[in-house]
């Protein structure tokens, strides 16, 4: 029998056994040839190829924004391209103000499509995030996705305040309102929206505006009369994101008014405004600080004139002598001139001598006192301490 060829085939496995994972290596296919009589017939060695989880899965691939609102972001990604592991979910992280969240888990199985959506929720409006994918197995956390950055849409703005509604005329009706106090870029149009009680629904119709408006205002003419009408007011603004969309807000409490002849001459009820709690607060605040600084200024007051410390208050009371009484009635003689106490029906006449001749009379009396005082037995050293100095009415007057 002539032999054609000798055909060998081969399989290589090689296998590593360590902390009881077994981990296999594939050798890609080669063709092994062997000639014989120049006939030639090949053989293809097979090879095998398992997983080796001692890799992390390589980076998500083709990371997209797809859709955003003011709260949301929808993305959307490819499987990693090398997974080296059963994929088992995707973490999603997002980046803010130098901070680092991240969302719910998004858990895949391997009947999973390899084209993978998800919608990122919980966000700011209006904000700028940026945004990468991490790949997950049962054992490690893959490499993060290439970044991508997108700004939130924002939001539409707070209540407007209707601050006036009036009846005009008979079928004539007036609006005013504030802005609102929370808006995100601008303000562009005002949806007013109206309706008599007896009708299920509102008629609407929008005016322009801008963010530099603070109050604005508008008559609503032509309306049937014998009515009751209800009123609300919202702000809207042009997407950040799609300039042909329109985001609405929240409409500010409905008012209601009744049309009826001679409605313009009958007294407007007090106008309904919310309670502007800061301004509450602000008072409050203002009030408790006046309450403080008085308290602060009467103790300041109190230690300046009641708590002077006075050197006579500590001398030991005096033993062995008698107080002496003195007879102010008796005759004194003064200058030697005797002089007696002055009745009180001529003491005015007596103050006024002693002002005649350009207070003469005084310069006398004071002479006469500080020669007295020089022979005088009573101590005056305490009128002579620092702090009771201040206190004479007059400094060369020895007390």
């Amino acid at each position: 029998m002539r032999a054609i060829g000798v055909i060998f085939i081969t399989r290589i496995f090689t296998v590593l056994i360590v902390a009881n994972i077994v981990i296999s290596t594939s050798i890609p296919p080669t063709t092994d040839t062997t000639l014989i009589d120049q006939e030639v017939e090949t053989t293809t060695i097979l090879s095998y190829t398992t997983i080796d989880d001692d890799f992390v899965p390589s980076k998500p691939l083709n990371l997209t924004v797809l859709e955003v609102t003011s709260t949301t972001i929808k993305l959307s990604w490819r499987i990693p391209e090398h997974t080296n592991g059963a994929i088992t979910g995707y973490q999603v992280y997002y980046e803010h103000s130098n901070q680092t969240f991240s969302g719910p888990i998004l858990r895949v199985d391997s009947s999973s499509s390899s084209y993978i959506q998800y919608v990122l929720p919980n966000l700011k409006p209006f904000t700028e995030y940026k945004i990468y994918v991490q790949a997950l197995t049962w054992k490690h956390i893959g490499n993060r996705s290439d970044i991508v950055t997108q700004r939130t849409d924002i939001s539409g703005p707070s209540p407007p305040e209707v601050v006036n509604l009036t009846c005009l005329a008979q079928d004539v009706i007036f609006l005013h309102w504030k802005r609102p106090l929370e808006y995100h870029h601008t303000i562009d149009w005002y949806i007013i929206s109206y309706r008599a009680l007896d009708e299920p629904d509102f008629q609407e119709f929008s005016i322009n505006s801008t963010a530099h408006i603070t109050e604005s205002s508008m008559k609503l003419p032509n309306l049937p009369t014998n009515t009751v009408y209800e009123i609300k007011v919202r702000a809207a603004s042009v997407s950040a994101i799609n300039p042909r969309n329109i985001i609405p807000g929240a409409y500010s409490d409905p008012k209601r008014i009744h049309l009826q002849p001679g409605c313009e001459k009958m007294q407007p009820l007090p106008r309904q405004v919310n309670n502007n709690y800061n301004f509450v607060i602000t008072i409050v605040i203002v009030f408790c600080c006046f309450i403080f600084f008085l308290s602060v200024l009467a103790l300041v007051l109190w230690r300046k004139c009641f708590h002077a410390a006075y050197y006579y208050l500590d001398d030991p009371p005096c033993q062995g002598q008698t107080a002496l009484l003195i007879d102010w009635e008796a005759p004194v003689e003064v200058g030697g001139e005797v002089r007696t106490v002055v009745p009180v029906n001529e003491f005015s006449k007596h103050v006024a001598e002693l002002h005649a001749d350009g207070d003469i009379g005084f310069s006398k009396e004071y002479e006469s006192i500080q020669n007295e005082s020089i022979m005088d037995e009573f101590p005056s050293e305490h009128s002579q301490h620092p702090e009771n100095k201040g206190k004479n009415r007059y400094l060369n007057i020895i007390a």
